[in-house]
């Protein structure tokens, strides 16, 4: 998304996470919020006087199979909304009223058999502690799959756990 820079303040962080209700929200639909602003670390990335915003949300493929793409065009740009709205509650008075261009796009995860994905574009996002905890999460699951360790529920929330551990290190 492209803003107009003065609603990004000056001293803004290039990344920021957004869970404004508890950890218990941090993998459902949408209960996430991961922004990155290049633009105030390299001004030049975008055109004088604007901000580059990418922001990034969780969300499943059931929530988006079989929709019209009438119905999907209306619900990206719904669910669109509803994140720029939170991300203008919490950090960015104005920031409706500051886009100058905004590009939505939904990127599905069809089920493809062996194929798994790691680092900064998937869960748990950007960083390198997320990035690092990407691969042990896909370490477990790839194991789990081709039968060398079991599949464990317990060990999953463990690893979470260890995640939030991890977080508040950084």
């Amino acid at each position: 998304m492209g803003v107009k820079d003065t609603v990004v303040p000056p001293n803004t962080d290039c990344h920021h996470f957004i869970l404004e209700d508890d950890s218990a929200n941090l993998e459902k639909p949408y209960g996430s919020i991961f922004l990155s602003i290049p633009t105030v670390l390299d001004s030049s990335l975008a055109p004088e006087g604007h901000h580059i915003l990418h922001i990034f949300t969780t969300s499943c493929i059931e929530n988006w199979k079989g929709l019209s793409l009438k119905d999907y065009e209306e619900k990206k740009e719904l669910v669109a909304n509803k994140i720029i709205s939170r991300l203008e509650n919490k950090l960015f008075p104005g920031l409706k009223s500051s886009i100058v261009l905004k590009e939505s796009s939904i990127v599905l995860k069809e089920a493809i058999d062996g194929l798994y994905c790691v680092g900064d574009s998937c869960f748990p996002g950007q960083g390198v502690i997320a990035v690092a905890f990407s691969g042990i999460m896909c370490a477990h699951r790839v194991t789990a799959d081709i039968g060398l360790e079991k599949r464990s529920p317990v060990l999953d929330a463990a690893l979470l756990w260890l995640l939030g551990c991890l977080r508040k290190m950084a």
